[in-house]
């Protein structure tokens, strides 16, 4: 259990930063 949830977590961590780093790249583009 602790091992999907680690898994997970990474998951979602990377999901996250993939998804800000867009939005940043949405941002600078349109700026």
């Amino acid at each position: 259990v602790i091992k999907v949830f680690t898994g997970k977590a990474k998951d979602v961590s990377v999901l996250t930063y993939v998804l800000s780093l867009i939005f940043l790249l949405k941002f600078f583009i349109v700026a």
